[in-house]
């Protein structure tokens, strides 16, 4: 029986693995969960699959969980970032599945990886901001990354069983995402780092508030709209390097998206 953990288990992708678990069940047991700020959702999931360690967002959330549980349920409660990194080394959790929105979960999804677990990522996040680190440290510690987000997947299970100098390249097309809807004519990529494309900066304005408005380059517009999922891709596939650690199938990329446009990014070859 394989031991799970979940970091952000209330979101969509925690929900969706948790009701993966209870599918093919008795293959996985439920032993730590790490959600945010939504008590109700993880008290009901705590009493259904009885982990023997929960995290919240901070001391608030503990107490209100507590109260709602009572003495149906009387396992450990810990909280905020050390919270998350009890449940990512939990020692029954032989996988761990990362699913923290944002650069929130690069800690636990690292304690993980240093521990030798099976690392699911379905946030990509962690990888843009230090995919090189964790890749590398998934080799030296013989641990398993596995993508699940949907275009990492779908490339990971192209690959899979097959021979990397098979592959002449890989293509990612701009079929989601604030592009989806932009006429083709409007998406132009031009390798100059000071051309800029009004229409898809706009796009990418209503899609990321953050965003710097009307004077965002190509290069940064490719930065926050494609980074994401381009260079994690290149990561985990290992476009320009491939190196197994214990026979496990953990990849490296010499990628940064601050150093190439998309286009020279998806090239290949």
């Amino acid at each position: 029986m394989t031991g799970l953990a979940i970091l952000g288990s209330t979101g969509s992708i925690g929900c969706n693995t948790l009701d993966v678990v209870e599918r093919l069940a008795p293959r996985f047991t439920v032993v730590a969960l790490a959600a945010g700020h939504n008590v109700e959702r993880l008290a009901d999931q705590v009493l259904r699959h009885r982990p023997q360690l929960v995290a919240v967002a901070d001391a608030a959330g503990a107490q209100q969980l507590r109260a709602r549980l009572g003495n149906r349920w009387q396992g450990d409660i810990a909280t905020g970032v050390e919270g998350m990194l009890a449940v990512a080394a939990h020692p029954s959790a032989t996988m761990v599945m990362s699913a923290v929105v944002g650069g929130r979960g690069l800690l636990p999804t690292l304690r993980a990886i240093e521990l030798g677990r099976r690392v699911c990522i379905a946030n990509k996040e962690p990888l843009v901001m230090a995919g090189e680190l964790m890749m590398r440290r998934a080799r030296e510690c013989g641990a398993e990354v596995l993508p699940v987000d949907s275009e990492h997947n779908a490339l990971h299970q192209c690959l899979r069983g097959n021979a990397l100098s098979e592959v002449q390249r890989l293509v990612l097309t701009a079929s989601g995402g604030p592009f989806r809807t932009l006429p083709a004519a409007d998406i132009f990529f031009a390798a100059a780092p000071g051309a800029t494309v009004p229409a898809a900066v706009k796009a990418l304005s209503a899609a990321a508030p953050g965003a710097r408005g009307s004077g965002f380059t190509l290069a940064e517009a490719a930065r926050v709209g494609w980074s994401s999922t381009t260079p994690t891709s290149m990561r985990w596939m290992g476009c320009w390097s491939g190196c197994g650690s214990s026979g496990r199938s953990a990849r490296s990329v010499g990628f940064h998206a601050q150093d190439q446009c998309l286009m020279d990014a998806c090239r290949i070859s």
